[in-house]
């Protein structure tokens, strides 16, 4: 098993207040989600008992993909606190794809989802552990994987046997929060394409021959 991550930092949530979390045109709010807020200590969700999101616009990843993001702030207990990372195919707004979380409240655990459109869901692994100062998902040729960094390393944490979507995804972070809009954030985001093999050509011009 590939170490996690084999893709690159895309984004850290520092510097000026931004709402919502666009960066240029990086990022785009779902129809139905309200947006993150970025603060000069992260990105942290901006409406309470909802789930809220963005999606990054720049890249789409075909086929074997991974999204991971730095987590922060949380310990409610009981409240149903989630940092979540997502691969939704082809249209963010079908929410169609695969989501990993960790939170959850009591008995806090990793989930990983398969969101069929229409927001419906099958729960497809789950795992109680240790909680994440980072946490990640990867699509290969057969499963999903849960991945989370703590204890100084990244960690496999739990997959699922399941192909049902693979294609075109676009990556995207979200959260949701009890007890108010400022203690769950996030502090950076990474995705792409795992071991995308470049081919390059060179053409070389021919000398010319003395006649």
């Amino acid at each position: 098993m590939a170490d996690f991550p084999t893709t690159s930092l895309l984004s850290e949530f520092v510097g000026p207040d931004e709402n919502p979390l666009y960066e240029n045109g990086a990022w785009a709010q779902y129809a139905d989600r309200f947006p993150l807020q970025r603060f000069n200590n992260g990105a942290i969700v901006t409406e309470e008992f909802a789930v809220n999101g963005m999606y990054w616009t720049r890249d789409t990843y075909i086929g074997l993909a991974e999204v991971w993001a730095c987590t922060s702030g949380g310990g409610l207990g009981a409240a149903l606190e989630t940092w979540r990372v997502a691969l939704w195919q082809d249209d963010p707004d079908s929410k169609i794809g695969y989501l990993t979380y960790y939170g959850g409240g009591i008995g806090e655990e990793y989930v990983i989802r398969r969101y069929d459109g229409g927001g419906s869901f099958t729960g497809i692994a789950s795992l109680d552990t240790a909680g994440p100062s980072k946490i990640g998902m990867r699509l290969t040729p057969t499963h999903v994987e849960c991945w989370a960094y703590f204890s100084g390393q990244w960690n496999f944490i739990v997959s699922a046997a399941d192909a049902t979507y693979r294609g075109t995804f676009f990556a995207a972070v979200e959260m949701e929060e009890q007890g108010g809009i400022g203690n769950l954030g996030m502090g950076c985001f990474g995705a792409g394409v795992i071991n995308r093999q470049h081919i390059y050509r060179v053409i070389r011009a021919k000398k010319a021959v003395p006649a």
